[in-house]
């Protein structure tokens, strides 16, 4: 599944006044340069979590992480 292609990075900055300023302080790249945003990334390799796992406290994604880094 896609990521949800978020590709910025946003601060909240308090005025004296009262107000609020939302201001763009970074954005997420691939590493060929290419920018993420309203687009996201696939993953190379998809791991499906259940349910059932969940309840197990069985986390297949973090082995199949585990195993791939060895």
């Amino acid at each position: 599944e896609t990521s949800y292609g978020k590709g910025s990075v946003q601060q909240i900055i308090d005025l004296s006044a009262g107000g609020t300023l939302k201001v763009t302080i970074a954005r997420w790249f691939t590493p060929n340069d290419k920018n993420i945003d309203k687009e996201g990334i696939k993953p190379d390799q998809e791991v499906k979590i259940s349910d059932q796992d969940i309840k197990n406290g069985v986390d297949p994604q973090i082995d199949a992480a585990k195993a791939y880094l060895k």
